[in-house]
């Protein structure tokens, strides 16, 4: 029986079966469904406003353990990517290096999920964060970015009564940001074919924060040639009973990029 916000979190799970992530919980009243491994509530006999609400206080008491919130921040970003790859069924575990381990159609993925961020994405991020747990008023969020010391790092507009704030961005920078973004994701590359490149379907997931800075990926054949060629000269023998994938997700755009074969495809 849950009764409270604690009832919830310790509902938590992190290993199990996706097709039983999903359980009903009656509180207030309400009907509610809860993906016990994100966390993330959304109604069944209650209104929007109920789960919002719900999804607040989880987000609140998370919070307070630092290691848990983490996890659970990295099954939300799993489950996005399970959706997209359209995987609804097998066995979840969390690990280490990869980041998650599942077990479908006698078959393991390994999964490693990075978000690659320069300029000032990050602390753009920090600072959404920050506005959100302390619940500013729109009034407010001027001043606390102010006091924050990231007046000239980030940009504030208003539209139709809503507030949106971006990263400044620096143009004189974009081949370098550039650079670094590849730089990254090579290494995530390098990272897997050296440590953990060990299970029937290898995965990068990387989520690009700055696609002003990423141009090239609207060119994807020059980008997998660019992959390919880096993999070459890593002089990695990759598997050949095994797949590697890179997908990257930038402005709502995903890329799926099949780093054996040197193919790719938009999800």
């Amino acid at each position: 029986m849950v009764t409270s916000i604690e009832d919830i979190i310790k509902l938590h799970k992190s290993e199990g079966n996706i097709e039983d992530a999903y359980v009903r919980i009656h509180i207030d009243d309400k009907i509610l469904n809860l993906n016990t491994f994100t966390m993330r509530i959304t109604p069944i006999e209650a209104s929007i406003a109920d789960a919002k609400l719900w999804n607040e206080r989880i987000s609140l008491e998370l919070h307070k353990y630092k290691k848990l919130e983490k996890e659970v921040k990295e099954f939300v970003v799993l489950f996005e990517l399970l959706n997209k790859m359209k995987i609804r069924s097998g066995k979840i575990e969390k690990s280490e290096s990869p980041d998650f381990i599942i077990k479908r159609n006698n078959k393991t993925v390994g999964i490693e999920i990075t978000k690659i961020y320069v300029g000032y994405d990050w602390m753009l991020e920090k600072i959404a964060n920050d506005i959100k747990e302390y619940r500013l008023d729109k009034k407010d969020i001027e001043g606390y970015i102010e006091y924050k010391k990231a007046g000239d790092k980030i940009e504030i507009s208003e539209s139709n009564g809503k507030i949106t704030l971006s990263p400044r961005l620096f143009p004189k920078m974009n081949e370098e940001y550039n650079i670094t973004i590849k730089n990254k994701i090579f290494e995530k590359i390098r990272k897997q074919l050296d440590d953990y490149e060990k299970y029937d379907i290898n995965v990068i997931f990387a989520e690009i924060t700055s696609p002003e800075y990423f141009d090239d990926v609207t060119d994807l054949e020059l980008f997998t040639r660019e992959i390919m060629y880096y993999i070459a000269h890593l002089e990695a023998n990759l598997n050949e009973e095994s797949e590697y994938k890179l997908i990257i997700n930038i402005n709502n755009k995903w890329i799926e990029i099949d780093m054996k074969e040197g193919s790719y495809r938009i999800l």
